[in-house]
């Protein structure tokens, strides 16, 4: 039997998020339907219990948790700050920083602000010159 593939921590926050607050109660059936007589036993199914109650885990413990905290960027933000009109783009922008805040331990305003500017320059879609870096100073400069 060929191994199946270890999904990355970000295919299982697309995973969580697709499935939303159902993800126990999938986890769950899926691990009962490998116990039941139609599944083969055997190492599959003892991997897949494995899997299954580490993904439950890093449901509860890890992704319930973060998904909690508030986001650090909204759809303002975005307008504010890459001059963007209200659109379907600024929609999938904060899907893709959301699923990085999910996947990352530590996730700030700025690491959301510089993957939105990568996200757009591979999209080609920076409606102005782009956004200019800050330092950390500049921002308390014209207080």
């Amino acid at each position: 039997c060929k191994p199946l593939p270890t999904p990355t921590a970000r295919d299982e926050v697309l995973f969580f998020l697709a499935a939303g607050d159902t993800v126990p109660a999938l986890l769950l059936l899926a691990a009962a339907w490998g116990r039941s007589a139609r599944a083969a036993p055997g190492e599959r199914r003892d991997a897949f219990d494995l899997y299954a109650g580490r993904l439950l885990h890093r449901y509860l413990e890890e992704y319930l948790p973060r998904k909690a905290m508030p986001a650090p960027l909204t759809g303002d933000d975005l307008k504010a700050e890459f001059g963007l009109r209200p659109s379907p783009l600024v929609g999938e922008l904060l899907q893709v920083v959301e699923a990085e805040r999910l996947t990352r331990g530590a996730f700030s305003r700025e690491d959301a602000l510089q993957l939105v500017q990568r996200t757009l320059e591979k999209k080609g879609s920076l409606p102005r010159s782009g956004r200019e870096p800050r330092s950390p100073d500049s921002e308390d400069a014209t207080s």
